[in-house]
């Protein structure tokens, strides 16, 4: 806490104010404190940070925000620039923003309350334990730059965002980047060259991204894979001291059953399948038709839903260790799409006379040097 206050006035993002000076039209937005863990793929935790974010809920589109988003990298990028990394024999940099979103200017004033836990010491806010606010009431902090939680930071838009520069490549996904050039100067000219106008850290060679383990085996190629995500799936589910592993991760054709049993298990299925949902887009092409059977009852699953999961656990469970294997071949450097239609493939399987019955599935595998970019099972 203490260390995420000091950076916000250090960067200039909050600057301590008298209350009395604000406008009275602009009433001052709630601090709040979240807290959380980072953790590397394998599931340890990597630091702690404490994160004060204001309630950006309070705010009036118009007035004191603009519609904005984040951009962020699609994994299909992700996987077609390592495939070129390889390739091209390309160095890797990783670099991580530090406060990515509050390294922006704001374009209108707005104010928060000072922070619980803190009080104000010769304009300066500082951590107590006592349980009484002191002076804190008397001021106010004024947003100078971009901060989370407000509405200027990033939303839900999901596009890709890779910068391209005669030697280098850069993907950007939030606050988390990776770089690849030729050689390792030319990183460190253009490490260099970004931390002099943004607060950013280092990390060396790639080595994991958004929870993804990028491991260069001894043969030079790549493995993608998520061990951390998994154990966290099975230990959710319970399913630890289970011994019981699957070969597969196929399953029947799920059908609704709105008047069958609930569901009986206490893990949170929708939490679940957005776990099992990120992991076959990134890693795991295999269960991708399982997953997706499974999540078209998200909204309302019942114990028939829940039953069809358990084999995709179990399956994981067996092959936690298995991923994404990028080998590229130069001599196949050209892009190509593989699809397979099943027509109206719930037919006769519910209401013949439902229109909704009557869909087929599609599913379909884009490759670049025979090394697979982007998949997809669908209805």
């Amino acid at each position: 806490m203490i260390r995420e206050v000091t950076d916000l006035l250090a960067s200039s993002t909050l600057e301590v104010i008298p209350r009395h000076t604000i406008p009275s039209d602009n009433p001052p937005l709630q601090p709040i404190w979240s807290f959380r863990r980072k953790r590397a793929p394998y599931w340890s935790i990597l630091k702690y940070k404490a994160r004060l974010c204001p309630n950006g809920w309070k705010q009036i589109e118009g007035i004191n925000f603009w519609e904005t988003y984040a951009p962020v990298v699609s994994w299909r990028t992700v996987h077609l620039t390592l495939i070129l990394s390889l390739l091209s024999g390309l160095k890797s940099r990783q670099v991580d923003y530090v406060s990515a979103y509050t390294q922006a200017p704001l374009d209108c004033e707005l104010f928060m309350n000072i922070p619980p836990g803190f009080i104000i010491q010769d304009g300066v806010p500082t951590f107590t334990t006592s349980s009484t606010r002191g002076n804190s009431t008397d001021y106010l902090l004024k947003f100078k730059k971009n901060m989370y939680g407000l509405k200027q930071a990033g939303k839900s838009a999901i596009d890709p965002c890779l910068f391209i520069r005669p030697n280098c490549m850069i993907i950007v996904y939030v606050d988390d980047c990776l770089l690849f050039a030729k050689t390792d100067s030319i990183l460190d000219s253009v490490v260099a060259s970004l931390q002099s106008e943004f607060h950013l850290t280092s990390q060396g060679n790639v080595g994991a991204f958004l929870g993804v383990d990028i491991h260069r085996n001894a043969n030079g190629f790549l493995e993608l894979t998520q061990p951390g995500l998994i154990t966290k799936i099975i230990s959710s589910c319970g399913l630890e001291s289970d011994s019981n592993q699957h070969r597969t991760s196929s399953i029947d054709i799920l059908l609704d059953d709105p008047n069958g049993p609930e569901c009986e298990h206490t893990w949170n299925y929708q939490a679940i399948i957005g776990m099992l949902t990120y992991l076959s887009t990134s890693t795991r092409p295999d269960i991708a038709f399982s997953v997706h059977q499974c999540a078209r009852f998200s909204s309302h699953p019942k114990r028939l839903h829940e039953l069809a999961v358990r084999p995709i656990e179990c399956y994981l469970k067996g092959t936690q260790d298995k991923g994404y294997i990028l080998r590229p071949l130069l001599d196949h450097c050209r892009l190509e799409c593989y699809v397979v239609t099943d027509f109206a493939g719930l037919w006769s399987s519910t209401n013949s006379h439902d229109p909704i019955s009557v869909r087929s599935r599609t599913g379909y595998v884009i490759t670049f040097a025979n090394c697979l970019v982007l998949w997809s099972s669908k209805l």
